[in-house]
């Protein structure tokens, strides 16, 4: 059985020396050995509670995990010829963080919005035990604990989390492998979102929540591609199912694209997706609560696994589904496989 849970903060560890800022900004750098640098512009850099790959004076992505952020996040995530992907606490949203990932509602408690004066949301989200591998063919594996915390204090879920980030090919892609293992503590609880339109009190932006990626203020001429066709968006938004979605469109003038692929191995496959290209804002998910809330007994241990593929100009969908198929086979495991909940024995 699960011990009564409880808030754990713990030091970082395991972090190599590196700097500060995005481009042009102070940087305190380590320099690895030329032989082993796929581009010798290339360098790590670390500050508390800030780690990620510079490219001369520019970050092409970073992890932020200080304690005072209400969530751990990407941002700046951009390509080794520009621009930047990402947006961080937009003004209509100052809760949407680059790459994250975010529940919306535990057991009706908002985990979701942050306060805008606070810069906190009404359930907590807090990590301890962080692990960075920075490796010297510049790919990193992250690996963190995070705690569902409730308003009264107590641990309602926990998480184990791991992203494997990939070094940049030759075309400047790379991609950020996510698996996190969601475990329900002492009692049951419910995963939940904000309606959709065919429900009781459904909202037209109802249904997300989960890994979500906030595009660029002024990305423009957005388009989404699945694996097997092009998707369009109706009055701004788009939901849909597929194993797969590219999120393409021109930032600074140059076309880029974000591909998320969703592994057979999880629970909704395929899922079903929500993206956002209103005169606003440009935003991608996949809703893996969208058809309906989940609710988890104690001790039910929840896993999703995503790759999020990080390109330049527009993929078509022939190109997608190749992507997908080799992000199976490394699963080793069939496009029909079911996946399942599964009980724990032990609280690690």
């Amino acid at each position: 059985m699960y011990r009564t849970a409880r808030m754990l903060f713990y030091a970082v560890v395991m972090l190599v020396p590196s700097g500060l800022g995005v481009c042009g900004e102070s940087l305190a750098e380590i320099g690895l050995a030329d032989a082993a640098k796929p581009s010798s512009s290339w360098r790590w850099k670390q500050d508390d509670g800030v780690v990620g790959l510079l490219d001369g004076d520019c970050t092409l992505w970073q992890f932020n995990f200080d304690w005072k952020n209400s969530k751990a996040y990407f941002h700046p995530i951009a390509l080794t010829s520009g621009p930047v992907l990402t947006a961080d606490r937009p003004a209509d949203h100052l809760w949407h963080h680059g790459m994250w990932f975010s529940w919306k509602y535990i057991n009706h408690v908002n985990y979701w919005e942050e306060n805008r004066d606070t810069g906190q949301s009404e359930g907590r989200t807090t990590w301890s035990n962080v692990r960075i591998d920075l490796r010297d063919d510049f790919s990193a594996r992250i690996k963190m604990d995070l705690a569902y915390v409730d308003p009264s204090g107590v641990t309602v879920m926990t998480e184990k989390r791991t992203i494997d980030i990939t070094c940049p090919d030759d075309e400047g892609m790379y991609s950020f492998d996510w698996e996190c293992d969601f475990t329900a503590q002492d009692d049951s609880l419910n995963l939940g979102r904000t309606p959709t339109l065919d429900e009781p009190d459904g909202k037209a932006w109802g249904g997300y929540a989960g890994l979500s990626v906030r595009f660029a203020v002024g990305m423009e001429s957005q388009q989404l591609r699945t694996g097997t066709d092009v998707a369009h968006f109706q009055k701004g938004r788009y939901r849909g199912k597929s194993f797969a979605l590219d999120y393409s469109g021109v930032i600074d003038e140059k076309s880029v694209g974000v591909a998320v692929l969703n592994c057979y191995q999880n629970l909704t496959h395929p899922t079903s997706w929500y993206a956002d290209a209103s005169a606003t804002m440009s935003y991608l998910s996949p809703a893996v609560l969208y058809e309906g809330p989940l609710q988890l007994s104690a001790g039910d241990t929840l896993k999703t696994r995503y790759r999020v593929m990080i390109h330049s100009g527009i993929w078509e969908s022939d190109r997608l589904h190749q992507e997908y198929r080799t992000y199976t086979q490394e699963y080793g495991g069939s496009v029909q496989s079911q996946p399942q909940l599964s009980a724990t024995g032990d609280n690690e």
